[in-house]
Formats: structure tokens, sequence, C-alpha cells
């Protein structure tokens, strides 16, 4: 999973860049779901829609996989949170 999330982690990245580079430039506002499994230390991390792209950059490098093969990751909850919290 680390090397997934690696990944994403440049493609998102290269999204944004591509974005924020266009002319006119736009205004981008960016939030992240990250959700794990139920008995891990948290099920969904919400970060909310911002216009800060380098506060969501930050946040972005520091998730990282733990744990895992012990149950499945709670996709529908990050789902619902992501429809319900996110703004």
């Amino acid at each position: 999973m680390g090397g997934l999330i690696h990944t994403a982690k440049e493609k998102i990245w290269d999204i944004v860049t591509v974005m924020s580079q266009s002319s006119p430039t736009p205004e981008i506002r960016l939030g992240m779901i990250f959700y794990r499994d139920l008995e891990d230390d948290f099920v969904a991390k919400i970060y909310p829609l911002t216009g800060d792209i380098d506060s969501v950059y930050s946040a972005l490098l520091l998730i990282q996989a733990e744990g895992g093969g012990d149950s499945p990751e709670s996709v529908s909850q990050a789902l619902n949170e992501s429809v319900t919290q996110m703004g």
C-alpha cells in the first residue's frame, strides 16, 4: 500500500501544479480524506476544503501507510464523511 500512496501523492500534486500554473490562475480549493481500518488510530481523517495549498501539501506529505493486513479499510465511512462533512 505504501507504493500506491506514494504514487497517488505524486499524481495529486502533479495535477495541482499544472492547475495552479494555468493562465488565468484558477481559484483552487483542496480537501482530503484519508481512511484506514476500523481498529486503527483513526478511521477517517478529514482535511477540509481550503485555498491554502501549502497546508494541504504539508498534510499530504505526512500521510503514510501504517498497520494494515488485519481488516478491510473503511471506504464506506470515508465516502460518507466526504459527502456529509466536506462542505
